[in-house]
Order: C-alpha cells, then structure tokens, then sequence
C-alpha cells in the first residue's frame, strides 16, 4: 500500500512537469507570404524601409499581408538647453482608424510608446516628456522646465558646471528616462534622479498623469537605482531595484505598496518583459554563467514554467511578445550554429519549437501581427500557422 503510494505521487509530479513543458513538434508546416524583409512594430504593423527611411506599412490578415494607409506629419519641439528640431511622423490607418505611429526616420523622437490613444516619446536630449494624440499628432511637453519645486533649467546649469570642472560623470544627470505608459493610458511611469542631483545621482521611480501632475513613488537611492519593467494593471507596476543583489519587486501607486517577487543577480538573470501583462523570462544562473534553461515567470502568481530548449541549444537574446503580452518569441542557436524559433504561450504554458523552411536559414528578429509570428528566412517572408 505504501508504494502504491509512491506510484500515484510520482504520476501526480510527471503529470505537472508535462503542463509546464510541453514541447511541440520540431517540423511544423509554415506559410510563405511575402517576398520582401519587413520589421515588426507597434500593435502587429510591419514597416517595409527605403534605405533609412519608412515607406510603407502592412498588417497580417486572414494569411495575407494587407498594405496600409500612411500620412505623414512634421513635429517640431524643443529641447530643454532650448535646440529646436523638427522630425516626421508616419501615421499608419486601417479602416479610417489610426492604429500605429513611427518616425520617418530614426532619431526624431526618443523612448517612443504607441497606444492605442495617445503617443508618448522623450526628446532627443531626454529633457522633456511628449504626449500627442494619435490621430492628431499635436504634441505637448509635460515635464516642462518647472515640476514641482524642481527647475529643468537649473540643474542643467548646474550639471554643465560640475561636468567642466570633473566632479560628476558625463551623462549621469536624468530628467526622464525610460517611460511606461499603463494599459488605460492614463499614467506614465518613469526615473530620475532630478530630486538627488547632484548629491545622489541614483534613480528613482516617478509617475505623472497625462496633464503633467507628477509625484516621486518608489525611492531607494539609498541603495541604488530602480528601473520599471511592466504594468500588471493600472495600479501596479513592477520593477527592478539594483541594490547590492538585484530584486524585482511590485508597488501600488496609489497606495505606495511594495512587495517582493524575486532576487536575481547571483541565481538568476531578468531576460525580458512586455511593456504590459503579467509574465516575464529569466535565466537561473551557476557558478559565473548563465544556464541555457529558460523560465516564464507569472508576477501573479508568483510561480513559474520551464521553456525547454532542444539539447545543446540556448537563447539567442532577442525577443519579441505579442500586444497582450501573454506569448513570446525569439531563436535559439546551437554550439554549430543553427537555429530554431521558439514561440510559447505562457497562459497555457505550451511551447513550440519551430523548424526553417526546407533549404532555408531564419534571418533577421521574429514580429508578432495580429497575434501570428511573422519572420524571414533566406530573403522571404513567412508567418507560423
């Protein structure tokens, strides 16, 4: 009876080990559908190049690539040691409805996040925080020279002042930087070190509403820097503190709140998060390298799912999520060189592992459209069934 026992524990273990690692089949029929190489962008748009410059964009639909409508509009702005430039802007509709936005070229705007409403997007100098309206592109700085009791202009000066005489770094003075905008578009998060400089030059994490109401939520510049990763919701944000031992945590930020997820850094590496949703995935690591296993973690839930590799393969360190944030994507490359394309869902914790077509190599990093993986092998176009 006792090792009866036994049996039905271990069939209970192996039932649970397959749920989270199940592996697809390595030779899975594919679909050309475009001779060109496209690169995948905000919600599925695939932006097609003429040298540096965007031409056009494209959608995947019912197996077809569908071309979009563009416009184009000039943005000037100005940063905050009072240069002028002006940049375009590409507007990509479909159905009367803007659903993307990009630069004409790369350079013009700086941390640029496409909603499904708004554009936010920094300045080249990251000294200024814009917000246009999607369809109509007229931009407005929120994080002008005055924020609070803070002056833009002053601790410019007063960074260039302590930069020519050699007491602090080049480039260690922040205003905004890194920008998250939550999932209902109301708030955007980002660092600074505007309240330390120049006494503490760590980050820490701040907030503001579309209008510019801008508070200071997360401060440990005590310890170190903190840098936001991903809205779970609309309240709560998680993100990495680099203190002595790297942590995740999450905070409220409308309560101030913050828990514990996970520590990094001496067993574990953060390899990639959506800019929404509840997953992310890192790399156990032993001794001084990195482990070619790959994990799902769920912030929710706190659990995770091991993504398992062919032997001898690991993780090239491109990825790329789908819109809903809930299926990633990305190559693995083996000790001679040959790759296959991971895709897993991490809601129902399946994963496939993807072949090239016959005679073909995968080229270039994989883009989701409308929930599809589009990628390009040997010149060509192809998406996953």
């Amino acid at each position: 009876m006792k090792n009866c026992k036994y049996v039905f524990l271990f069939i209970i273990i192996l039932i649970a080990l397959f749920a989270v690692s199940n592996v697809g089949a390595l030779d899975v029929a594919l679909d050309k559908i475009f001779d060109n190489r496209l690169q995948g962008f905000e919600h599925g748009v695939l932006i097609e190049y003429d040298g540096r410059f965007v031409s056009d964009g494209y959608v995947l639909k019912d197996g077809n690539i569908e071309k979009l409508k563009t416009q184009t509009k000039s943005i000037t702005i100005e940063n905050g040691y009072g240069d002028r430039y002006t940049f375009d802007f590409m507007k990509f509709s479909m159905e009367d409805k803007v659903v993307s936005v990009k630069p004409t070229v790369e350079g013009g705007s700086h941390n640029l996040i496409v909603g499904e409403n708004i554009i936010v997007f920094t300045d080249q100098a990251e000294t200024g925080l814009w917000v246009a309206d999607i369809n109509t592109l007229d931009a407005k700085n929120i994080q002008p020279d005055k924020v609070n009791n803070l002056s833009l202009t002053d601790l410019l000066n007063k960074k260039i002042e302590l930069e020519e005489k050699g007491e602090v770094p080049i480039g260690t003075f922040s205003w905004i930087y890194n920008p998250v905008l939550s999932p209902n578009e109301d708030t955007i998060a980002f660092i600074s070190n505007r309240n330390g400089f120049p006494d503490n030059l760590h980050l820490t994490l701040w907030i503001t509403d579309i209008n510019g109401n801008t508070k200071e939520v997360v401060d440990e510049s005590d310890n170190n820097s903190v840098a936001p990763i991903m809205w779970v919701n609309n309240d709560e944000l998680v993100y990495l503190a680099y203190n002595p031992i790297d942590e995740l945590k999450i905070v409220n930020i409308r309560t101030g709140e913050k828990k514990h997820l996970m520590m990094l850094g001496t067993e574990f590496s953060f390899n990639s998060a959506p800019a929404k949703g509840q997953y992310l995935l890192y790399s156990p690591i032993k001794g001084a390298s990195l482990v070619h296993e790959n994990y799902i973690y769920n912030v929710v839930t706190q659990k995770s799912f091991s993504l398992l590799m062919p032997e001898g393969y690991k993780n090239e360190g491109l990825h790329v999520w789908n819109e809903a944030g809930n299926k990633i994507a990305y190559y693995i490359r083996s000790s001679e060189g040959s790759r296959k394309l991971l895709v897993a869902d991490c809601a129902t914790a399946k994963t496939v592992i993807y072949e090239p077509p016959t005679g073909t190599e995968f080229e270039h990093i994989p883009s989701w459209s409308n929930d599809t993986v589009v990628f390009s092998a040997n010149g060509k176009l192809y998406s996953t069934k």
